[in-house]
Protein backbone atom coordinates (compact mmCIF):
# COMPACT_ATOMS: atom_id res chain seq x y z
CA UNK A 1 0.00 0.00 0.00
CA UNK A 2 1.23 3.45 -0.92
CA UNK A 3 0.67 6.00 1.87
CA UNK A 4 0.77 9.71 1.09
CA UNK A 5 -0.28 12.92 2.79
CA UNK A 6 -3.70 14.13 1.59
CA UNK A 7 -2.14 17.50 0.67
CA UNK A 8 0.56 15.98 -1.50
CA UNK A 9 1.14 17.09 -5.07
CA UNK A 10 3.29 14.43 -6.65
CA UNK A 11 3.24 11.69 -9.25
CA UNK A 12 1.99 8.24 -8.35
CA UNK A 13 3.77 5.55 -10.42
CA UNK A 14 2.42 2.09 -11.28
CA UNK A 15 5.13 -0.16 -12.79
CA UNK A 16 4.29 -1.62 -16.21
CA UNK A 17 6.26 -4.15 -18.25
CA UNK A 18 5.65 -4.70 -21.92
CA UNK A 19 5.20 -2.64 -25.05
CA UNK A 20 4.54 1.02 -24.41
CA UNK A 21 0.78 1.47 -23.97
CA UNK A 22 -1.17 4.28 -25.58
CA UNK A 23 -3.82 6.38 -23.87
CA UNK A 24 -2.94 5.28 -20.32
CA UNK A 25 -5.45 6.22 -17.62
CA UNK A 26 -5.67 5.73 -13.87
CA UNK A 27 -8.62 5.70 -11.44
CA UNK A 28 -8.91 5.72 -7.66
CA UNK A 29 -11.95 3.98 -6.17
CA UNK A 30 -12.79 4.29 -2.44
CA UNK A 31 -12.48 0.83 -0.86
CA UNK A 32 -11.78 -0.97 2.39
CA UNK A 33 -8.11 -2.02 2.59
CA UNK A 34 -7.60 -5.37 0.90
CA UNK A 35 -11.13 -5.56 -0.52
CA UNK A 36 -11.60 -4.63 -4.17
CA UNK A 37 -14.67 -2.57 -5.00
CA UNK A 38 -17.69 -4.28 -6.56
CA UNK A 39 -18.12 -1.51 -9.13
CA UNK A 40 -15.74 -0.78 -11.98
CA UNK A 41 -13.90 2.55 -11.88
CA UNK A 42 -15.73 5.48 -13.43
CA UNK A 43 -13.47 8.45 -12.72
CA UNK A 44 -10.67 7.73 -15.22
CA UNK A 45 -7.90 10.32 -15.38
CA UNK A 46 -5.41 10.75 -18.22
CA UNK A 47 -1.98 9.45 -17.25
CA UNK A 48 1.52 9.36 -18.76
CA UNK A 49 3.79 6.44 -19.56
CA UNK A 50 7.41 7.10 -18.66
CA UNK A 51 10.41 5.06 -17.51
CA UNK A 52 8.47 1.78 -17.37
CA UNK A 53 5.56 3.16 -15.33
CA UNK A 54 2.11 4.60 -15.81
CA UNK A 55 1.89 7.77 -13.73
CA UNK A 56 -0.63 10.41 -12.74
CA UNK A 57 -0.27 13.64 -10.76
CA UNK A 58 -2.07 13.50 -7.41
CA UNK A 59 -3.40 16.63 -5.76
CA UNK A 60 -3.95 18.42 -9.05
CA UNK A 61 -7.34 20.12 -9.29
CA UNK A 62 -10.00 19.12 -10.08
CA UNK A 63 -8.82 15.65 -9.02
CA UNK A 64 -7.96 16.15 -5.36
CA UNK A 65 -9.12 13.27 -3.14
CA UNK A 66 -10.16 13.29 0.53
CA UNK A 67 -8.50 11.18 3.22
CA UNK A 68 -9.19 7.49 2.85
CA UNK A 69 -8.16 4.24 1.21
CA UNK A 70 -8.46 3.74 -2.54
CA UNK A 71 -8.04 0.84 -4.93
CA UNK A 72 -5.84 1.91 -7.86
CA UNK A 73 -6.90 0.86 -11.35
CA UNK A 74 -5.10 1.37 -14.67
CA UNK A 75 -6.24 0.97 -18.25
CA UNK A 76 -4.66 1.68 -21.60
CA UNK A 77 -4.97 0.86 -25.28
CA UNK A 78 -2.94 -2.07 -26.54
CA UNK A 79 -3.70 -2.82 -30.17
CA UNK A 80 -7.47 -3.15 -30.42
CA UNK A 81 -7.94 -3.95 -26.72
CA UNK A 82 -8.35 -1.71 -23.68
CA UNK A 83 -7.48 -3.85 -20.66
CA UNK A 84 -8.32 -2.64 -17.14
CA UNK A 85 -6.32 -3.86 -14.14
CA UNK A 86 -6.41 -3.36 -10.38
CA UNK A 87 -2.90 -2.17 -9.61
CA UNK A 88 -2.65 -1.69 -5.85
CA UNK A 89 -3.75 0.47 -2.94
CA UNK A 90 -3.41 4.13 -1.99
CA UNK A 91 -3.99 5.53 1.48
CA UNK A 92 -4.27 9.30 1.85
CA UNK A 93 -3.79 10.42 5.43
Amino acid sequence: MITLDVDTREYLHVPYRGDAPTNPEMAFVPAAPGRLPDDAPKDWRPADFTDGAIRVLLGAEPHAYPRGTYAIAVRFTLGEETPERWAGWLRLR
